[in-house]
Parts: C-alpha cells; structure tokens; sequence
C-alpha cells in the first residue's frame, strides 16, 4: 500500500471509530436512561363542583350545587411502556417527592393531589401520564372519569405505531383511532385480550374500553388515538388541543371527533388561531367531503362547528385548534340557561415556534406555562424569564401568541364565569412531556381535495440518527437525575 493510500486508510478508520463511538454513546444513553430525564407538569383545580339554576329557564330561581360533582383530589396515573421505568412524583413548589416506583411494560403508578395542588412527574423513559378527576380507582371499577385528549405514542409524539396507556371511560364509544396511513391496528389488552383492525387512511375507528385498564396499541402504519365526548346534544362540552398530524400543537393538518347535533346558540366550538392570514378547509372523514373553508387572521382566531362524525382540517399555512366552550350559559336545545363548559387541556409549545392559542371569553380561565429549565417566554410581545421547574400564569381571556428559547407545557383551566362560584367540573387529559415537544413523527399524510399544498413529514435514518446524536449532545449536559 502506497503513502498515500496508506494516510487515506487511517483517515477512513479514524472516522469510522468515531462514529462507531459516537453510535455506541448514543445507544448506552439510551438504553440505560442514566442521562434523558422526561417531565410532566400539572395543578389539580381548586374549585371543583358544578352549579346549577333551580329551574333552567329562569335566571332569578337561584344557583345550586349539583349532587355528586364535589371532588376533594385529582388523581395522577402512569404507565410505562418499557420495562425497568423509574418514575418519582413530586409536589411543588416545595420539591417534596410523593412517591416513586419502577414499573414494568404495562404497569399502573398511581398518585393522589388534594385540590389546588402542582405536581411534578419524572422519568428515566417515556412514560403515559394523565391527571384524572376523582381518587385512586378500585380494582374492580367498572367506570372512571372521561378524558377529554389525545393519548401520546411510546416516543412521546400524538402520531405513532405504538401506544400503551390507561384507558378510562363512562361507556359508549369514545375511543377513535385515525388511521393516518394504512394501518393494521393490534389492540392489546392487560388480560391479553385483542380486537385488530384494517384501517385505509383518512379513515377512523370507535372503541370502547375497560376503565382503569392498561392497553398496548401496536399499528403497522401512523395513526392518532383520541378520547372524549365531542359536544352532541347530550355530550359535556370538555375541551381540548388538537394536536397536529404533523407534531407538536402548530400545524397544517388536524383531525378530531365532531357532532352532527350541534347548539346553534350555544357557545362552543373547534377555534381555529394562527399567527398569520389563514386559510382552513374543513373535510368530512366518512363522506369524504368539504364541509366549509374559512379565513382566519392572523393574530386573531374563528369558530366552526363541522357537522361531521369525524373530520379531517387541512391549511395552507401553519395554525393551533382547539376544541373549546366559551363559558356562557346560554343555549337553544334543551333547558335555556343549561349551558356549562369547562376544561383541564394541555398545549405543547416548541421552542422558537410562533404559536397562537386561544383562551376562552366568558370563563374564568388559568393557564400555566411550565418550564423545564431556564426559559425566556415571550406573551404577546412582553417577555419574560421562568426558573427551572416553575410557571408563569396567564389569566387574561381571548387570542394570544408565544414563542420561547426552549419546550415548554401550558396547561389551561377553565370554567363558567356565572355564577360567581361556578366550579369546575372535569373528566382528565394525557400530560405531555416538556423533553418531547418537538418529537417529530414518521408518516406520509395524504391530503383531501386535489390541488391542496401538502407536506409530507418523513424522516429517514440517516437524518433520524443525526438528530439524535445532536440532541444527546445537547442533553449530556443533563445530570442522571433532576432534583426537584
């Protein structure tokens, strides 16, 4: 071998050692969690209770509290997907850790928080964590407060193949799982129990569960998994973020479960917000037809109410849904004044992605924007700084806008403004990681309509380990565990 053969060999395997090294570095870290941390954020209201008129056709009859919507806790429930998870649940402000355990795949940590409480979970691997109403269920249960949320996949993303969580429901079928690509959709239950579904994409599934149970969803393409009452005559009025198709909360691509029995009157709805001059076209899943197209503002936000059982929302430039009451209580069908929304709902926000959000105008409304570690947060053009592991709260009704330097998690409460002791009432939401905010999925969307700008969102392995190995980078800055 010739000089500079020989100099042009050392070179190759000099840069094949290093890759191998850093491949090696970056599958240890992962495999033993002794660097990632991920972190959930929420509070338990502190007023949790519904009133009603006397009679709700006469504003003069007085206001009562309804039996039976007293809660005194909120309830946190994780599973884990993998095993040998380390998870610790904390309090906050004081740092106090509640309770910790290692979980194998598929099984249950629970954790109670008195109203009015701020709680902090975290863990060595990706876990499901939901904040419920009520207390810790029995095992038996044979019913359980209903989410109103989109379940996160096994890497922390609303768009997967693999989903493991615990189910919760009153009955019905208010599962749907939406087939984003072709898919043949395995659902596992803790019993061992499985149902297998063939879905087209742009197609979707109802399912019904088993309360407290723990359910494994493997599919062989991209699908999203949602649960709630949309907002039917008869449905509580709950709301919730639509998370993109494409990650994260700011997107060009929704789909949700809707109603063909809306309130004419009463105020509720998808709103629709984006930072910039919008348009939004509205599709029918099962029909596969355009329900409405509408222009949105920039800095502003409008309502829709798609007459569909599912739908699917496609714009041409970047916006936030979210499915949301206003708090008034005026309606046409049924009792005139019966009118009651509210919502425990979380948004993930990217960092230095402009998102709009909307929050709603006759509720007393808290939203807290959580932080993992140091973050400026910037809201509607004033800026400000949040410590590690703290909040800032927003109270303030109506169209938005934020962009920060890292993730972060908001968390939104509302309620009625009227009466002024109005409660809460709530079923739950899935808690979204602050560390997996900007999870990326893999899936090829296809579009309604013809002529539509689309995106598709791909990523191959080449870039996928590039990405990782910078993150890891970034993050091996972390220490093998965050004190609270």
């Amino acid at each position: 071998m010739s000089g500079k053969n020989r100099l042009l060999f050392d070179r190759a395997a000099h840069l094949f050692s290093v890759v191998l090294l850093l491949a090696s570095c970056l599958v240890s870290t992962s495999l033993d969690g002794s660097v990632e941390q991920y972190t959930y954020y929420g509070v338990v209201p502190a007023k949790i209770h519904r009133m009603e008129l006397d009679d709700m056709n006469n504003l003069s009859s007085g206001w009562l509290l309804v039996n039976g919507t007293e809660g005194s806790s909120g309830l946190v429930a994780i599973i884990a997907s993998e095993g040998n998870t380390n998870v610790q649940v904390y309090s906050l402000p004081d740092g106090r850790l509640v309770s910790q355990a290692n979980l194998n795949s598929m099984e249950k940590h629970y954790a109670l928080f008195p109203n009015g409480s701020i709680f902090k979970v975290t863990s060595d691997r990706v876990v499901s964590v939901a904040l419920l109403s009520g207390g810790i269920p029995a095992s038996n249960a044979s019913e359980g407060p209903l989410p109103s949320t989109y379940y996160t996949a096994t890497d922390g993303a609303y768009v997967g193949r693999k989903f493991v969580f615990i189910a919760s429901q009153l009955g019905g079928t208010p599962y749907i799982i939406f087939a984003l690509e072709n898919s043949r959709v395995t659902v596992t239950g803790e019993d061992g129990s499985q149902n297998v579904y063939t879905l087209q994409p742009n197609s979707f599934q109802r399912l019904m569960l088993k309360p407290f149970r723990a359910y494994k969803v493997e599919s062989t393409g991209a699908i999203m998994i949602q649960c709630g009452a949309i907002g039917g005559r008869y449905d509580a009025r709950r709301s919730y973020a639509v998370p993109s198709a494409e990650g994260g909360f700011v997107g060009k691509v929704f789909y949700s479960g809707s109603t063909t029995d809306w309130d004419s009157v009463e105020g509720y709805g998808f709103q629709i917000s984006a930072t910039s001059d919008a348009k939004v076209s509205v599709w029918n899943l099962e029909t596969k037809q355009k329900l409405e197209e509408v222009a949105v503002k920039g800095g502003g936000s409008i309502g829709v109410k798609p007459k569909a059982e599912a739908f699917i929302m496609q714009s041409d430039k970047p916006v936030t849904v979210t499915f949301i009451h206003n708090g008034s209580i005026r309606r046409l069908l049924l009792e005139m004044y019966g009118a009651y929304g509210s919502g425990v709902a979380y948004i993930g926000v990217k960092a230095n992605e402009e998102t709009a959000f909307f929050l709603p105008t006759e509720s007393n409304v808290e939203a807290y924007v959580f932080a993992s570690e140091l973050t400026k947060v910037t809201i509607d053009d004033v800026s400000r700084t949040i410590q590690p592991h703290t909040y800032f709260a927003l109270t303030h009704p109506g169209s938005h806008k934020i962009v920060t330097d890292k993730n972060v998690i908001i968390q939104v409460l509302h309620w009625p403004s009227t009466p002024p002791n109005q409660g809460i009432q709530f079923g739950g939401s899935v808690i979204p990681s602050v560390q997996t905010v900007n999870v990326v999925p893999q899936v090829t969307l296809t579009p309604l309509g013809e002529g539509f700008p689309w995106l598709y969102v791909a990523i191959g392995a080449a870039a996928a380990v590039a990405a990782a190995v910078g993150y890891m980078v970034v993050r091996g800055r972390a220490k093998t565990r965050i004190k609270p």
